[in-house]
């Protein structure tokens, strides 16, 4: 059987045959008639229950006490379809049989496939004249509405219309629906739709960065950071393409560099400042000097260059004339005075966002000499 219409129609009713009956009749009376109207489907009395002529009978109608019947269903899985002859007064009794039980286990197992558990008949959704007769929506519900002609289900707490194909509306800034994995090349491409409609969505694995990375791209610090450190105009998109990982950042940062002549003059001891026009303090700062007086065997001429990162100063330097020819001191290189005789010390002291300051020392005279200034 497909469905279940076999099942008791009521409890503990006994009676008894009115009249005796064969093995071969297919209907019987009753004593008494049973209370309820069997308008459809089966169900199953005994005769003479207990007794070596017990038979198991399915009620096919009633009318009154009388009851039509197919006869001798057997009375135990495996066993014969049996009739026998019952006198009248024998008991007849509306019971649970193994019969009905058997007639469950059929009805589900016709809506099951033979593999095990996969309904063959598919679960409808409930039906309802229209949208504004539908129940008040839980996640999950569904339902169907007739005027509409359209099935909707319960997400995100509202009834949302499903498309057709049986989907969900695609995902929108004020729609719950659905998305779709984007892949390498629509991520690289900075595609926003798939190609079922739905908005893409990307997976972690396909950014390639930790939170705390995105976080130091995102903050308003580290931004900051950027901003000086390559300038809003200082560095073009093909010059950011190359500080790649692996990159030598210290190296690639020559990209930004400014170049100041300058007459570098002085009047004995002390600091002069000179502007640079880097706009942030410069990583390594350069000035080659040249100082001409004359060629006379009492004067003479000098050059050199000096170098600064911040910490340490080093540079060297040549002076040609009576005083003889002198190389770096190491550490501090030096001017040779007019006269050809004193020498002072002329150094880099300091730099910062906007200046370079140098300083000369144990030179009490003044002069001049031609520079070029470089930062960077």
């Amino acid at each position: 059987m497909t469905d279940l219409t076999n099942y008791p129609r009521q409890d503990g009713f006994e009676t008894s045959l009115a009249s005796g009956i064969n093995s071969t009749v297919t209907s019987m009376t009753l004593a008494e008639a049973p209370s309820f109207t069997l308008s459809s489907g089966t169900l199953y009395v005994t005769v003479d229950p207990g007794l070596s002529t017990q038979e198991t009978m399915e009620v096919t109608a009633i009318s009154s006490a009388t009851l039509t019947i197919t006869r001798g269903k057997p009375a135990y899985e495996g066993g014969a379809s049996t009739a026998t002859t019952h006198p009248g007064g024998a008991v007849v009794r509306f019971t649970n049989t193994w019969n009905h039980f058997n007639d469950i286990k059929e009805a589900i197992a016709s809506k099951l496939d033979e593999s095990g558990g996969v309904a063959v008949t598919p679960i409808t959704d409930a039906v309802y004249a229209n949208v504004a007769a539908f129940p008040a929506v839980s996640n999950g519900m569904s339902a169907y509405a007739t005027a509409e002609g359209a099935a909707y289900d319960g997400v995100g707490g509202a009834w949302v219309a499903r498309e057709a194909g049986g989907t969900f509306a695609n995902a929108s800034e004020t729609v719950a629906g659905k998305v779709e994995i984007a892949t390498t090349g629509e991520f690289n491409a900075g595609t926003d739709t798939g190609g079922t409609g739905a908005t893409l969505s990307v997976i972690p694995s396909m950014i390639g960065a930790t939170t705390t990375e995105i976080t130091q791209l995102s903050g308003t610090t580290n931004i900051g950071e950027a901003d000086t450190f390559f300038g809003a105009t200082d560095i073009t998109g093909a010059q950011a393409e190359t500080l790649t990982d692996g990159s030598d950042a210290s190296a690639l940062h020559i990209h930004n560099t400014k170049v100041v002549s300058a007459q570098i003059t002085f009047a004995g001891d002390g600091d002069t400042t000179i502007a640079h026009g880097l706009g942030r303090i410069p990583s390594l700062v350069n000035i080659e000097w040249m100082w001409n007086v004359g060629e006379t065997t009492a004067n003479g001429s000098a050059n050199g260059v000096i170098a600064y990162d911040g910490t340490t100063v080093v540079g060297v330097h040549r002076h040609t004339g009576t005083s003889g020819t002198y190389a770096s001191s190491n550490a501090i290189p030096q001017v040779v005075s007019v006269a050809g005789s004193a020498k002072g010390k002329f150094t880099i002291k300091s730099m910062d966002a906007t200046n370079v300051t140098y300083t000369i020392s144990d030179y009490a005279a003044s002069g001049a000499c031609l520079a070029v200034l470089t930062v960077q």
